[in-house]
């Protein structure tokens, strides 16, 4: 993946530009494909929000990026959780992370500033 591509994809992200999730889908469509089978009737939002956990964003900067409280990010994680059936001890970011066929190794994770 060209690095100004992704450089572009977190340059959205962090301006809340409704792009965001389309350009995430050229980049990584088997991540939304994975999340998709695992549950159909997912929203746009909520393919938003694991887009911006598998980026590896904090609950912090997804809370500012979307313009929402930490507790709401906290909230919507829980749902996820539950809805995903992703254990408590394990981290959320990862598990997103896990759905895509890319290795920890090649994939380019957001850098938070």
């Amino acid at each position: 993946m060209e690095k100004d591509k992704f450089d572009h994809l977190i340059a959205i992200a962090k301006s809340n530009n409704p792009a965001f999730l389309l350009l995430f889908n050229d980049l990584y469509p088997d991540f939304i494909e994975a999340l998709k089978a695992l549950s159909p009737n997912i929203r746009s939002s909520e393919l938003e929000f694991c887009a911006m956990a598998f980026l590896n964003f904090s609950t912090k900067n997804i809370a500012k990026y979307t313009y929402v409280t930490i507790r709401a990010v906290q909230i919507r994680k829980n749902r996820l959780r539950k809805k995903f059936e992703i254990p408590s001890d394990a981290d959320f970011n990862n598990w997103m992370r896990e759905r895509s066929k890319y290795s920890e190794s090649n994939l380019l994770v957001a850098r938070e500033g």
